[in-house]
């Protein structure tokens, strides 16, 4: 049986898609659309990779790294490859 933190993990990737998807849509200037599309990709990314999806978690990360600078998106990034021994 799947316990809770499972419904968690899937809510938490749930909700990243329907923001990456809202962000496609958002009237705002372009680097703010991806910058927060590459923070939710990572958060994505993390979510998919505690739910044991380790090819989309780091495709997600992968791709969120291409959007953006951000330290936290890098060391989200890192710390995946060093758990996966990438």
């Amino acid at each position: 049986s799947r316990g809770l933190g499972d419904v968690y993990k899937r809510q938490a990737e749930a909700i990243c898609t329907k923001a990456i998807a809202l962000l496609k849509d958002a009237d705002a200037p372009r680097f703010k659309v991806r910058q927060l599309t590459s923070f939710a990709l990572s958060n994505r990314g993390v979510a998919r990779l505690k739910a044991n999806n380790e090819t989309a978690g780091l495709a997600d990360l992968y791709e969120a790294k291409s959007m953006s600078n951000s330290t936290m998106v890098s060391h989200n990034l890192t710390r995946a490859k060093e758990e996966l021994s990438l």
